[in-house]
Order: C-alpha cells, then structure tokens, then sequence
C-alpha cells in the first residue's frame, strides 16, 4: 500500500500525516517537493495534499472494503499532487466533507481534470506570453534594439544600409589605392617633386592636411595588415 502513498520530505506537518516508519515516504516525489516549496500556490497544494492523506491513509483503517476503497482515492490524490492539479485535490476534499460514500474515479472526473490542467497551462503560457512582450519592449531601447529598428526601418523605405556601407568603403578603398601608386611612383622617382606636391589626381583638390591624414591612414592599414 505504500508504494502508491508517497508523501514528499521536508514538511513540518510530515509527522502527522505520513505513513508508518516501515515505509518509503520520500519515494518519487524529490523534485516535486522541491517545487512545491517555491510559491504560495505550491505550498497550498501541498498542504491539501498533506490533509487528503491524513485522511484516507489505507493503514489508518481496518476493514478491508474500506481499505481497498482509500487505495484507489490515494492514488488519485498522488496523481493530482504529481501533476500539481490544485483543483483536483480540492474536488476531492469537497467530496469527502459532503460525505460523498459513493466517490469513484470516473472517466467524467478525469475530462474536467483535464480540462482543469488545460486552462492552468492556457494560463501560465499567457504569462510567458507577456513576459516575452515585456523583455522585447526593454530589448528595442538598447542600444542594439535601437540599431534592429533603424535598420528595419531603412528597409521599408527601400535602402538597404549593409549595402551602401559597403559602397563606401569600395569608394576609400579605390581612393586609398590611388593614393599609395601615387606615392610609390614619387618613391620610384617617377615623377617630380613640383608633381608630388600637387597631390594625386583623385577627381577633387585635397588640402595638405587631408592628404597627411589619408597617408597615415593608408599607413596604419598596410602595418595592420602585416601585422595579422
């Protein structure tokens, strides 16, 4: 008879409502004690639990009708505290202070438990649900978010930012290159310094100072390049 009665371990009612000390009370039931103990609901359900098994423990009555009667009645109980079904243990609490004789676990019982486990899921899945939309809404005012917006954004309007991102790196590239034949022939002595000094031909007039920086920016890259 103990096999089906497991009472979870670690209850300050445990005493009062386990079975004798020749049992195995803790069998099977480790995480689901474990989740038991973790919210208000869970500790409910339990404490139902712990009341239903005070009462139709089979060893706490002597004839065998009756006995065999509270077996089945304790199975069921275990299943609904497995299945943390809070509204089948209180069904059959109700049943039991009706002084319902006749109770039966029927296949009518099982539909609504099931339809009873159904809305629970249909609830906690609706809760997820808005602790998604919640942890999206904060997500899109990062920085990152902001960045997913823009680019979406760019897109419905016809442009495609990766794209001219690209294009423009294509374009300092070709002006990069320019520069570096530009020099490299002054190295070789291909042209003369009057040339040198009016810069490369890059479809614009570059002041000085552009010019020093486009060179030590081509510098840095050809020693990164090397470098990896």
């Amino acid at each position: 008879l103990d096999e089906f009665f497991e009472t979870p371990p670690g209850s300050a009612d445990e005493s009062e409502a386990s079975p004798p000390e020749d049992s195995d009370p803790s069998a099977g039931f480790g995480e689901s004690q474990a989740a038991s103990t973790r919210s208000p609901d869970a500790r409910k359900i339990r404490q139902t639990f712990l009341r239903l098994a005070e009462i139709f423990h089979p060893d706490r009555v002597t004839d065998s009708e009756t006995q065999a009667r509270h077996t089945e009645i304790m199975k069921e109980i275990n299943r609904a505290y497995k299945e943390q079904d809070f509204a089948r243990l209180l069904e059959i609490e109700q049943q039991h202070q009706q002084g319902r004789a006749d109770w039966q676990p029927s296949e009518q019982n099982d539909l609504e438990r099931q339809c009873d486990r159904l809305a629970q899921d249909n609830q906690l899945l609706k809760t997820q649900y808005e602790t998604i939309k919640l942890e999206l809404r904060e997500l899109r005012n990062t920085p990152e978010g902001a960045t997913v917006s823009d680019y979406r954004r760019a897109k419905r309007d016809g442009i495609d930012p990766i794209e001219e991102m690209l294009e423009q790196a294509r374009t300092e590239m070709k002006t990069l290159e320019k520069i570096r034949d530009f020099v490299r022939n002054f190295r070789d002595k291909k042209m003369s310094v009057k040339d040198f000094l009016a810069g490369p031909d890059l479809g614009r007039r570059l002041s000085p100072q552009q010019l020093e920086d486009l060179l030590d920016e081509m510098f840095d890259l050809q020693v990164s390049v090397v470098r990896y």
